[in-house]
């Protein structure tokens, strides 16, 4: 895979208050994975520990309604946070299934939780992206 610089992130929504030395840290830290069409990233009622930003391709987040059929919330493109109980580390409440061939930054917990400690721009894109601003 291309190796994937700061620079280019700060062309998504997502980054674009974030500091590049931030925005390395999160490469240096994390590793960018691609997934298939149809692939399940992650299930619903999932402790996750990292956090995962998509930055090519096409999401979406869905729950199984009793009889087992799919109830899609939100379908993300590229820039969205995927899992936004980073904070908490509640399970997921829904399941994250790719729509399209994606390309995703996959960030350890502790990192990003210390980066938005010392940095209010991540914060703040964080908070705005979960409450769909």
């Amino acid at each position: 895979m291309k190796q994937i610089t700061a620079g280019q992130l700060t062309e998504l929504e997502f980054f674009r208050e974030i500091p590049k030395e931030t925005i390395q840290t999160m490469l240096n830290e994390g590793r960018i994975l691609k997934a298939k069409r149809k692939e399940l990233l992650f299930g619903a009622r999932e402790e996750l520990e990292p956090v995962y930003i998509l930055l090519s391709g096409k999401v979406m987040l869905y729950n199984l309604t009793k009889h087992g059929n799919r109830k899609v919330v939100f379908i993300l493109g590229e820039g969205h946070l995927l899992n936004e109980n980073i904070i908490s580390r509640k399970p997921m409440p829904m399941f994250c299934e790719t729509v399209s061939e994606a390309v995703y930054l996959k960030v350890p917990g502790k990192v990003f939780r210390k980066l938005m400690e010392h940095n209010p721009g991540l914060t703040t894109v964080n908070m705005s992206d979960i409450s769909g601003e």
